[in-house]
């Protein structure tokens, strides 16, 4: 079986912050929808003063920071979302791959 490519599947065709619930919402184009829990997106931030070095962020390090609130995002290019949390962090760039790999959803917990 030929493994598919990011681009073929892998693109937010709809992003919704719903704040009452401290969520992010991603429909892939491939009809996947991604629940976020805004401490968990916060506890996975790539960049590198939050994992301390820049090497790729291990899944299973990731932990969420309790008490913090997703307020908003913006796209960053076309390749991924630059997120605002409510203790003021916005330097992690969420790129699309990476976003996807951490799903908490759970079909993706159960692959």
């Amino acid at each position: 079986m030929e493994k598919e490519k990011l681009q073929d599947y892998q693109i937010p065709v709809e992003i919704e912050v719903l704040s009452q619930d401290n969520k992010l919402q991603v429909i892939w184009s491939d009809g996947h929808i991604s629940p976020y829990d805004g401490d968990y997106l916060r506890g996975a931030c790539p960049c590198a003063t939050c994992k301390g070095n820049h090497l790729p962020m291990e899944i299973v390090k990731i932990f969420p920071i309790k008490g913090v609130s997703l307020l908003d995002y913006r796209l960053e290019g076309n390749y991924g979302l630059r997120i605002l949390f409510s203790d003021s962090h916005n330097t992690g760039i969420y790129n699309f791959k990476y976003l996807r790999k951490v799903c908490r959803c759970q079909n993706c917990i159960e692959k």
